[in-house]
């Protein structure tokens, strides 16, 4: 109900499955609401201004209060004063009204700031370039309309902060809406830190070595950012090692320092090569090659100790032809051996093909048979079957491969042909034929065969493989025919039948069995046994299979059993052992 006064309520009831409807009003009186109170339910945000400012409501929530108890919140819609510029210092008085009803609130009005001043400078006026600003012992008078003055300790911003342009610079200093300023001394770039980002080539000693610093690179980091790579300039302690074991060596530059670590070795009595190095044989301009190389050093105590690194070599760089003495030296003392240097080749090329050019992927590669000629400068040649290097040496890719030898500081190429590895074969198909009589040849017609490689891929061949046996097959019975490709082999059997219309004569035990001693209860095992078949036409046969044996049945008497077998008619036997 909306308006004051006596007002009119109608109530209608109906009653459809009776098809009954009702109607009927009364009146009632409605009082009007009338506005009690205004309150300040939330304070504006800002609550403290400067001279010449004006309020600002932002913020600021008003409750209002009706004569039935009702409340309402509202954010706008009030009035409120002073509207314009709050020019009095102090404690100032904010009136909001609403609809005949106010309230209000008190505000603060300090004095605008109308300038400032340094009162003392920061404890740090000189830097150096890349450091950053430092503020601490900053103080600043701040001077405001009203005539009165504070010290400031915070507060303010400071620009720049990072001090990059070397000589005076000038220092920003805003507080409010006023702003100073100060110098400082800005000095050129120092250094932060420093590190060793290459330790020296030399880093075994023998004690009472001194310290060697070639190849060494210390990179150094600047209070500014930037860096650089010095190889001199530093300083190293100690430069005399006299302690075995590792010690370490303090390097410093521009008032920082780092450390690195060397070893020491006891100084030994004498040292020798053992081990020659695995490579001995270069072309003038190469690099020595140290693999595999071992040297014994003995020590005044009789002990010995075989090392593989920690000496050096020189000359490193190879460039004379011929004989070449290398020097090296370990533990404070020196030995040498010789290398062979052979004069860089003019030309090189293949005089002869290795022997083998046909692999299987994985093989290794093999270069007997392999010969070079060399030509040098002074138009002499050289026929070289050894002292060449070639690569690949592992031949990992089926097909034609190209093999790079080098020799001589030259090189040249021949190709070898490789095929996938083989990792199975089986018989696809067997052959047509598979019947034979006594004295025919295996024929492989119709036979094709099922290889498997390395990478799981299949093939099926028709050609290419091998079997065996090439010859007669001379054999009565189911004899094996071996077939082998890739170095796999499988196998299956044929039958090969006596002659027709030949009769058997006789028949003998070409090879006993294998087993020949047997416990109770066993059965015979004909494996291994052959018989030889003589016919009537003086032919004869040597079957692994077709014959009959018995007894077939458990053997149950102990002691010497006889073991019968026939073919054609044709009996013959031999004795086991029945224990």
């Amino acid at each position: 109900m909306t308006k004051a006064g006596n007002q009119s309520i109608q109530v209608t009831y109906k009653e459809n499955n009776n098809s009954f409807e009702a109607l009927t009003t009364f009146d009632v009186m409605v009082n009007a609401t009338t506005l009690s109170s205004v309150t300040i339910k939330k304070l504006p945000t800002k609550k403290t201004y400067t001279v010449g400012e004006k309020f600002d409501p932002t913020g600021m929530i008003v409750k209002l209060t009706y004569s039935d108890g009702s409340t309402k919140e509202i954010t706008s819609g009030y009035t409120y004063t002073p509207t314009g510029a709050m020019n009095t210092v102090g404690q100032q008085t904010i009136a909001v009204a609403y609809q005949g009803k106010g309230t209000g609130f008190k505000v603060t009005v300090e004095p605008s700031l109308n300038s400032i001043s340094i009162k003392s400078k920061p404890s740090k006026l000189t830097y150096t370039v890349g450091e950053t600003l430092n503020t601490s012992g900053l103080k600043l008078t701040a001077a405001y309309s009203d005539g009165t003055t504070k010290e400031i300790t915070s507060g303010f911003t400071c620009t720049p902060t990072k001090l990059s342009t070397k000589g005076q610079q000038l220092i920003t200093v805003k507080y409010g809406n006023v702003s100073t300023s100060f110098y400082v001394t800005v000095n050129g770039a120092g250094v932060k830190q420093i590190r060793v980002t290459q330790r020296p080539t030399k880093t075994t000693y023998a004690t009472g070595n001194t310290l060697n610093t070639s190849g060494m690179k210390v990179t150094v980091t600047y209070t500014d950012g930037s860096t650089k790579v010095i190889t001199s300039g530093f300083t190293c302690t100690p430069t005399k090692l006299e302690t075995v074991g590792t010690q370490w060596i303090t390097v410093k530059y521009g008032g920082t320092a780092t450390a690195f670590n060397v070893k020491v070795e006891q100084r030994a009595q004498s040292i020798r090569v053992i081990t020659k190095p695995s490579k001995t044989a270069y072309v003038v301009g190469n690099t020595l090659n140290t693999s595999g190389m071992k040297v014994r050093a003995t020590y005044a105590d009789g002990t010995t100790k075989d090392v593989t690194s920690g000496f050096t070599c020189t000359p490193t760089k190879l460039t004379t032809a011929g004989n070449q003495w290398i020097t090296v030296v370990y533990a404070g003392q020196s030995t040498a051996f010789s290398v062979k240097v052979e004069p860089k080749a003019k030309t090189l090329r293949i005089s002869q093909q290795p022997t083998k050019k046909t692999y299987n992927v994985g093989d290794v590669l093999n270069t007997s048979g392999l010969q070079l000629i060399a030509t040098y400068d002074d138009g002499t040649a050289k026929v070289v079957t050894s002292g060449f290097v070639c690569s690949p040496v592992v031949l990992n890719t089926a097909g034609n491969q190209w093999i790079t030898v080098i020799y001589g500081g030259q090189s040249t190429a021949y190709s070898v042909k490789v095929t996938k590895a083989v990792s199975n074969v089986t018989i696809a198909n067997k052959p047509t034929k598979q019947t034979y009589t006594v004295g025919d040849t295996f024929a492989p017609a119709g036979m094709k065969l099922k290889v498997t490689y390395s990478d799981n891929t299949t093939e099926v061949i028709t050609s290419g493989y091998t079997y065996t046996p090439t010859g007669k097959l001379n054999t009565e019975g189911q004899q094996k025919i071996v077939v082998s490709y890739g170095g796999k082999s499988t196998g299956f059997y044929v039958t090969v039948n006596k002659p027709s219309g030949n009769t058997v004569t006789s028949v003998l035990i070409g090879k006993l069995p294998t087993k020949k001693t047997y416990k109770r209860g066993e059965t015979f095992d004909p494996t291994g046994m052959t018989v030889k078949v003589t016919y009537a036409d003086g032919t004869t046969s040597v079957m692994a299979g077709g014959y009959t044996y018995t007894p077939s049945a458990p053997l149950t008497k102990a002691g010497q059993q006889v073991i019968t077998v026939g073919y054609g008619g044709k009996y013959t036997g031999f004795k086991v052992t029945v224990e």
